[in-house]
């Protein structure tokens, strides 16, 4: 959320009046490019510092949990502001909103993958 407020200043969009579908493309890539790289890292230092076995199943699942929080987070920014459930209801309406969850849970994914590769090379 914070990326997304910082980027609207840099384009001179208020997101308090404008519509989500008003929104350009390169104000939505300003705020799920970073989101989905913090993601990432966030992902390889849980594997590398946890007991979570890295694998595409359980990044899938880390990924999940990263698209619940986030959920939960933008419920909590919305739901204060006066007519905060319209303006939610409108960005789910959107598909870059919802590109952003399905990049966090491939990326996610790969991340185990990935991970689950350096441990055991020879694995199919």
């Amino acid at each position: 959320m914070l990326i997304s407020v910082l980027s609207s200043k840099c384009f001179g969009i208020d997101l308090e009046i404008t519509d989500p579908a008003d929104l350009p493309l390169a104000l939505w890539l300003a705020g799920i490019i970073p989101m989905v790289l913090m993601v990432i890292i966030i992902i390889f230092e849980i594997f590398k510092t946890s007991k979570i076995i890295p694998n595409a199943k359980n990044g899938f699942l880390l990924g999940l949990a990263a698209v619940a929080i986030g959920l939960f987070f933008d419920f909590l920014a919305f739901v204060p502001h006066p007519n905060g459930i319209n303006i939610l209801i409108k960005y789910f309406h959107q598909s870059e909103y919802w590109s952003a969850f399905v990049l966090i849970l491939v990326a996610c994914t790969l991340v185990g993958y990935i991970k689950d590769k350096k441990i055991r090379p020879n694995r199919f």
